[in-house]
Formats: structure tokens, C-alpha cells, sequence
């Protein structure tokens, strides 16, 4: 692939993940709504908290090696070098089998402490539910592996196919549990749909590559290695990531206002998040091939600011506009009082389209204690902001605080990578980012 690639092909592979995304949010539509009509807004916290559990547990165990891995197979397969690749998923496949063991058992071993630390201020248990989750906590370092695998050997349009096909997939496997048993339905929904995304996963990698694992060999955990060395600052951050989330939903007061705030969060991450998509699928494995080069690197990270600039801002403007109107659409209307929290959370969003390609900068220099570092300090600011702005404001303050956390990423990141990586945003970048910024604080300020 050459050095650079030009704007048609970022707008392309934006535009055909943007249309994966589409697709999968109107997937998350039909699944929302069915949770919100059939669960209620203390089903949809529920199913939040134990989807919680799961990346908890899954961060905790994958050593980062899925992330990792994309980074080295994209590096083998600019280099045509077949033998290398061959190598590499089968390290990544046994790490994946190890780690999906290990996470099975940590859940069934953890469930009490679980329990207790997100279900003692409700009085409910949970304790079965959360041992039966250990079967979706298995499916998802393997689920990672696979879909390492098509990304880093640059097989976009499996990609694509296959989040689709999972996207409506999931529709298919948690409906029936939700209508027949209600909240009860939920864990064996997670685990149901887990392992049928793996199976949508093997379907296309197992066709290039026929599964291989050597647990029991020594030395193929060792050949991995150098995946941990990278990967496990990536796990770090996760790990953070998710216990930040672990945080909020702990303080917020019953399981109710976590459904309302999910909403809110799913609002306007998930629906707006088309710009974001072809990030992890093809910027991070474009820019990891190119990251030698300052100049390339500059410009590539500019041009993907750009266009998750110029979609993400006109996007955010018509759903803050229409806000109470899609949530009653996407959601119910007992979810109206989410409403405030999304509007004033849409500068989050916004700011990503600076943050998120940024941030895969130091992870394609190869220099992951640097996103470590990055990451942990983004979700201490989150959670400290949305304790103070729940504290202060309820279910607004927290959409404020998602806000002003993401103005203290963007400043936070320019300001390190400015001088670790001499990063220099082009005057057509900030033109575009002030512009988009200005019609959404206007969009806003009108809507409020």
C-alpha cells in the first residue's frame, strides 16, 4: 500500500463502515426498543451492568493481545511475508484459548464479590446470573482474536459482513429470551449472542486461516511475548476504561437511572459513531504501516480528524435537535428523562473526532505506555467529573461532566503528542474543528 492514501479512499472505507455502523445502529434500534418495551429501564441497567462485568473480566485476562496483534499482522502483511502472518494467528489464537479459560474461571470464582459490589444497595441477587456469565466472558477473547485476525490481514469487506451479520444476529438471539422470561432472560442472552458473534468471526477467518492452538507448548506462549510487551498497557487501559464505568454505575442509585443513563451514553456515542468506525478497522492498521515517517503520519492523523469532523458535527446537530423525538423512538418515553444528559453530552462525541485518532498515534509508534498513561488519566478526570456533575446536577451534570472530560482529553493529548510525537494539526483541521463546533454550541444553545 502506498506511503499515503487520498481523501476518497479515508471517505471511502469511512463511508463503508459508516454504512456497517448504520446499519448496526438501526440492528441496536430494534434491540433497544424491544429491551425498553419488554425489560424497562431497570432491565436495560441491568443487561448494562452485566455487559459491564464482562469487559471488566475480558480486559482483566486478554493480556491485550487482540490489540496488539493487529498492529503486527498488519506490519507482516504490508511485507507479503505469508509464513510470518501463518505464525502469528496461531500465537494469537492460543493466547485467545488460554485467556477465554482463565476469564471463564475468574467469573465463576469472583461471582460473590461481584454480587455484592453492584447489586447490595438494590437487596436483589444476582449470584447465578453472574456464574452463568462466565460462558459469555469465554466467548470474547475469542470473538477479539478472529476479528484480529481479518483486521490486521486488511479484510475490510469481511469485516464489514460480519458485523452486519452480528448486528442483526443479536436482534434474533436476545428478543425471544427477553419476551419469554423478561430480566431473567438477560444473562443467557449475553451468553447466547457471544458465542454466536464467534461463530460469524470463524465463518470468514477460518476460511483464510484453519484453527490452530498449542496450549500445552511453552514456547509458543513465549513467541507471543512480544505481543504482551505491547498489549498489555492496551489491557491497562481497558481494564481502567471499564472499571470507570463500573464506578458510574455504582453511584448512580438504583438500576432504573443506569438503564437512563445508557441510554443517554448509547444516544450519542452509538448513533453518532459512524465517523469512528473505520478507526480500529482500517486508520490504525493504515497508520501503524506508515508510522515511521513523520510527514505521513502527520497527514494521515489530519485527514482522519478531518472527515470524523465533517460527518460526526452535522450528525450531532440533527439529533440534538430531535432528541426527545428519537428517544422516544429508539427507546420509550419513560426514557424521556434521559434527554438532558444526551444533549448536553454531544461535545463528547464532537471531541472524539480529535481524541480517538490521536490516540491510536502512540499505539502505532509500537509506545503503548504512553496510551497507558493517556487513558488512565482521561478516565480518573471521567469519573471525577461525573461524580461531581451526578452530585451537583443528577443525570445533566453527568452529560456536562462527559463533556468537559473530552475538552480536557483534546488539550491533554495535543499538548503530549505535540512534544512526544512533534504532532501538528493543519490550519484546514482547526478551521473545520471550529467551524463544526461553533453551528453545535449554537445547535445546543438553541435547542436548551
Amino acid at each position: 500500500m502506498a506511503s499515503r492514501v487520498s481523501l476518497s479512499y479515508v471517505l471511502k472505507y469511512t463511508g463503508v463502515f459508516g454504512g456497517v455502523q448504520a446499519i448496526k445502529a438501526l440492528a441496536s434500534l430494534i434491540r433497544n426498543k424491544l429491551a425498553a418495551i419488554l425489560l424497562g429501564s431497570a432491565g436495560m441497567g441491568l443487561n448494562a451492568v452485566f455487559q459491564n462485568i464482562g469487559e471488566i473480566i475480558y480486559s482483566a485476562t486478554n493480556m491485550g493481545v487482540p490489540f496488539s496483534s493487529t498492529r503486527n499482522l498488519a506490519e507482516a502483511y504490508e511485507n507479503e511475508d505469508q509464513q510470518s502472518v501463518s505464525n502469528l494467528v496461531m500465537i494469537i489464537r492460543t493466547w485467545a484459548f488460554a485467556a477465554s479459560i482463565l476469564g471463564g474461571l475468574l467469573c465463576l470464582g469472583g461471582a460473590w464479590l461481584l454480587d455484592r459490589y453492584f447489586f447490595s444497595k438494590t437487596g436483589q441477587s444476582h449470584l447465578l446470573e453472574i456464574m452463568l456469565l462466565s460462558l459469555y466472558v469465554m466467548s470474547l477473547p475469542m470473538e477479539a482474536a478472529e476479528c484480529a485476525i481479518l483486521k490486521g490481514t486488511r479484510q475490510l469487506k469481511s469485516v464489514a459482513t460480519v458485523e452486519t451479520l452480528a448486528a442483526f444476529g443479536t436482534i434474533l438471539c436476545t428478543a425471544p429470551f427477553f419476551w419469554l422470561w423478561g430480566v431473567r432472560g438477560v444473562a443467557i442472552s449475553l451468553v447466547i449472542c457471544g458465542w454466536m458473534v464467534v461463530g460469524v468471526h470463524a465463518y470468514y477467518s477460518l476460511r483464510l486461516f484453519p484453527y490452530k492452538v498449542r496450549p500445552t507448548q511453552l514456547t509458543v506462549f513465549r513467541k507471543g511475548l512480544p505481543l504482551i510487551y505491547l498489549g498489555v498497557p492496551y489491557m491497562l487501559a481497558s481494564i481502567t476504561t471499564a472499571l470507570c464505568t463500573s464506578f458510574v454505575y455504582h453511584i448512580l442509585s438504583t438500576e432504573s437511572e443506569i438503564g437512563l443513563y445508557k441510554a443517554a451514553y448509547s444516544m450519542i456515542l452509538t448513533y453518532a459513531g459512524v465517523a469512528f468506525v473505520a478507526l480500529e478497522n482500517d486508520y490504525f492498521p493504515r497508520l501503524s504501516a506508515i508510522n515511521s515517517s513523520l510527514e505521513n503520519r502527520n497527514y494521515a492523523v489530519n485527514q482522519q480528524i478531518q472527515v470524523c469532523c465533517l460527518i460526526v458535527g452535522p450528525l450531532l446537530c440533527l439529533m440534538t435537535v430531535f432528541m426527545p423525538w428519537l428517544i422516544r423512538l429508539l427507546f420509550s418515553s419513560d426514557f424521556l428523562l434521559a434527554t438532558p444528559m444526551a444533549t448536553m453530552g454531544v461535545f463528547f462525541v464532537y471531541l472524539r473526532s480529535i481524541n480517538l485518532p490521536l490516540a491510536y498515534l502512540s499505539l502505532a509508534r509500537g509506545e503503548s505506555v504512553i496510551y497507558l498513561v493517556m487513558e488512565v488519566i482521561s478516565n480518573l478526570l471521567a469519573g471525577l467529573f461525573i461524580w461531581l456533575g451526578y452530585k451537583w446536577y443528577g443525570l445533566l451534570g453527568c452529560g456536562i461532566a462527559l463533556s468537559a472530560s473530552g475538552i480536557a482529553d483534546a488539550i491533554i493529548l495535543l499538548t503530549t503528542y505535540g512534544i512526544r510525537y512533534n504532532f501538528r494539526m493543519e490550519s484546514k483541521t482547526a478551521f473545520y474543528l471550529l467551524i463544526m463546533a461553533l453551528l453545535l454550541g449554537l445547535t445546543v444553545a438553541l435547542t436548551i
